[in-house]
């Protein structure tokens, strides 16, 4: 709310507005509406973009609809109902899931158990995750997704609830617990996951790095063999030695795969794992996260592609603000349903989650 009243005080003639209620409680969302009202009312251009279809419809005179980078519609107030919003950015043609990939999978013990989860964008969160399962986080910024990943790997802290990694208690922003009860994290940010000036080896074979160890020292001719194991599954060809900077984006986001592939991670945490790689590296890259999970890791997949969702997820469960609005799977998991969820307008086919079970409070 301070930077939109700053960007007020210059009296702008265009006001670009970027996913302004993406933290906003809906008494705020209503403030801003008044004030958009107001602004437009004097003459005052607004370029407004959001995710929230439902905001689409409620502020906008006319709608501009991108999708992978390119206009595909533009229209009138009275034509952009929700339905036809979702149907132009996810045409249902692109829904088919390969059902042969979904089916009869063997979802194993607890690894991942949540309950009532409260941090500074959580609020009574309670999920888990089998092993063999790949389960999908979807959301929009700020409604708790990504927040969640964040908070299982210890990076953000929660106060309230209880945390168990493989049966064992998780303490509240110990990264240390994370790792130690075998979680991998690959961030939707390549440069907060890689150490640029270090060679690709290095980058690679980090999470792994006690296998190859000799007492104080490492192993080199075990690590450069493990690592060329690594290269070659996820189908990468380059030199060991080289700074992984010198690397493409995709063929980074590749050796991060690698990376917890050899870890052996229990559950493995994606963040926008195929973000800005190229089409052809994407299919590759989900290949690697179905075998994986087929070893039996558990996979927790925060997307922002709801294409990547329900392609790749068992079940995708759906946030809002900070909550668990409800959960998406089988025949009912398709790019728009998810969309539509995301967006504040689930359908009948949206699973409303189970109430918290005091008993374990």
């Amino acid at each position: 709310m301070t930077e939109i009243a700053r960007a007020l005080l210059r009296s702008p003639r265009l006001l670009i507005l970027d996913e302004p209620t993406s933290a906003l409680p809906a008494a705020a969302v209503d403030r801003l509406e008044r004030v958009l009202r107001t602004l437009t009312g004097r003459g005052i251009a607004v370029l407004y973009v959001t995710h929230f279809l439902d905001e689409v419809m409620r502020f906008a005179h006319r709608v501009t609809v991108l999708r992978d980078g390119r206009v595909v519609a533009a229209l009138e107030r009275g034509q952009a109902s929700h339905a036809a919003l979702v149907d132009i950015l996810v045409p249902e043609s692109a829904a088919v899931r390969n059902a042969s990939e979904s089916a009869g999978v063997d979802t194993g013990r607890v690894v991942l158990k949540a309950v009532s989860l409260y941090g500074e964008r959580l609020r009574d969160v309670s999920c888990e995750a089998h092993g063999g399962e790949i389960v999908g986080l979807a959301g929009l910024a700020g409604s708790g997704a990504r927040e969640l990943l964040l908070t299982v790997c210890g990076a953000v802290p929660f106060f309230a609830g209880t945390l168990e990694i493989a049966r064992r208690r998780i303490r509240s922003g110990s990264t240390f617990d994370a790792v130690a009860a075998g979680v991998g994290f690959l961030p939707g940010d390549r440069s907060l996951g890689t150490f640029p000036s270090h060679t690709l080896r290095h980058n690679v074979g980090l999470a792994s790095l006690r296998d190859h160890s000799l007492g104080p020292f490492v192993d080199r001719r075990s690590e450069r063999t493990a690592v060329a194991a690594l290269l070659d599954r996820v189908g990468l060809r380059a030199d060991q030695e080289s700074p992984i900077s010198s690397l493409s984006g995709g063929n980074q986001q590749k050796a991060l795969v690698a990376r917890w592939i050899g870890s052996g991670a229990r559950l493995l945490l994606l963040d926008d794992p195929t973000a800005g790689v190229d089409v052809s590296t994407r299919p590759e890259i989900h290949a690697q996260v179905r075998m994986l999970a087929g070893a039996g890791a558990a996979v927790l997949l925060a997307s922002t592609d709801v294409e990547e969702l329900s392609q790749l997820s068992d079940r995708v469960v759906v946030f809002e603000r900070g909550a668990i609005t409800g959960e998406l799977a089988g025949d009912r998991l398709t790019p728009a349903r998810v969309l539509a969820a995301m967006t504040g307008r689930p359908d009948a086919a949206l699973v409303q989650p189970d109430p918290p079970d005091p008993r374990r409070s």
